[in-house]
Order: structure tokens, then sequence, then C-alpha cells
């Protein structure tokens, strides 16, 4: 998987060179590395050190700080909504111009909002960052509603189970059973289920977001 993801990283920094039409002669000297370095790196055949390929992400507007700052605008939104006891299945359900009246966040109205089939075809072209459409942010909100401070992967697991329950339509499907206690065994469960039916849904691998691509279709088609 990290191998696929250097490669893909290098074809993106390989693609805004192109677009830019900078040379590697002034990339090189812009992040401090040789030219011949950046070329072997192009090419696959070496690396770069983090803050040479950080400056170079940096240099060429691969913004990859847009996922940083989205997660935490809606970790900001899940503390305020468990401050004003907005329950979880209000919020899944929550229209995009509700979230931003309430919230106040004005920068939401930039999310991009669709419907189960458009966010289908999203996930599945790949053209555009999914990430970026109203109804996953919702059910990233939701989701963190119960990390609490200091996430762990048992409390991430169990959060996607309590999601789970407040959609009808998975609690049906995978038999959900509300325990008050020991949830590790059906948390791992249901989290495995929702990213065998992602495969279904979108038709291929989608790595460890599936559960939440899963269940942004689901709480879309209630």
């Amino acid at each position: 998987m990290e191998v696929k993801h250097n490669i893909q990283l290098r074809d993106v920094i390989q693609d805004r060179i192109a677009l830019t039409g900078v040379s590697q002669a002034k990339l090189s000297e812009t992040i401090s590395t040789t030219p011949a370095q950046l070329s072997l790196y192009l090419r696959g055949k070496a690396s770069l050190n983090n803050e040479a390929l950080e400056s170079l992400i940096s240099a060429l507007d691969i913004n990859v700080a847009s996922y940083n700052k989205r997660f935490q605008l809606a970790k900001d939104i899940a503390h305020f909504f468990n401050v004003e006891k907005v329950p979880m299945n209000v919020v899944l359900k929550m229209k995009h111009e509700d979230m931003i009246l309430t919230t106040g966040k004005a920068e939401l109205k930039y999310l991009v909002d669709v419907n189960a089939e458009e966010f289908k075809y999203i996930v599945a072209s790949g053209i555009i960052d999914f990430e970026g459409t109203y109804p996953f942010f919702r059910v990233m909100v939701a989701q963190l509603m119960n990390v609490g401070e200091k996430p762990t992967a048992k409390t991430i697991t169990e959060s996607i189970l309590e999601v789970a329950k407040k959609i009808p339509s998975i609690n049906q499907l995978f038999k959900v059973i509300p325990f008050v206690g020991a949830y590790t065994g059906t948390s791992m469960y249901v989290t495995g289920k929702l990213a065998e039916s992602a495969i279904e849904i979108f038709g291929k691998q989608v790595g460890f977001l599936a559960p939440l691509l899963s269940l942004t279709i689901h709480s879309l088609e209630e």
C-alpha cells in the first residue's frame, strides 16, 4: 500500500511540474536538493527526505493541508453538537443549510451536496475528492462525536458501530444488537461488514475509509 501511494504521489508531482512548466533545476534549488537527486526521485530510483518532500509539495501548491483543515472542522462541529446535546441521529439527517445555520460555520457552504447516485459516481470515478462532499463530511462529524479526546482503535470502531445503529437500513441489514457494555466483538464485525459492503457498492477496493463510505451511502438512502 505504501509503495502504491509513493508512486501515486510521484505521478501527481510529475503532472504538476508539467502543468507549471517549472524546470527541475529551478525546483531542486527551491527545495534545497540537487537536480540529479530530484531526477532520480521522479524516475522512482531514489527517495527524498521528509523536509525536501514537504517543500516539493508546498512549492507545487499540492493542497494536502485541506484534509487536515476539513478534519479539524469536523472535530470542532462534533464537539459543538456534543456540548449542545444534539443527538447523532439528528446530525445524520441534518440538511446542508441547517448545519451551516446551526453551527455558524459559513465555510461549510463550499462542501458539495450530492445524492446517493452522485456520491457513488464521485467515489468510483476518482476525479472529484469525495471528502469534499457534504454527505461524507456529515458522517465524519457523527463518527467523531463518540471517539473522545484521545481516539484509540477501540473507541473509533465503537463509534462507527454507534453511527451504524442510527441508520435503520444498516441496523436491519447487519442485525446490530444495542448492547450496553462489551461492544468490541460487535463493532469489529460491523466495521468489517461495512467494508465489504463498500466494495460491493463501489465495485472496487476503497481502502480503510470503506466503513465511512458505506455509512455515507446508507445515510443517503434513508
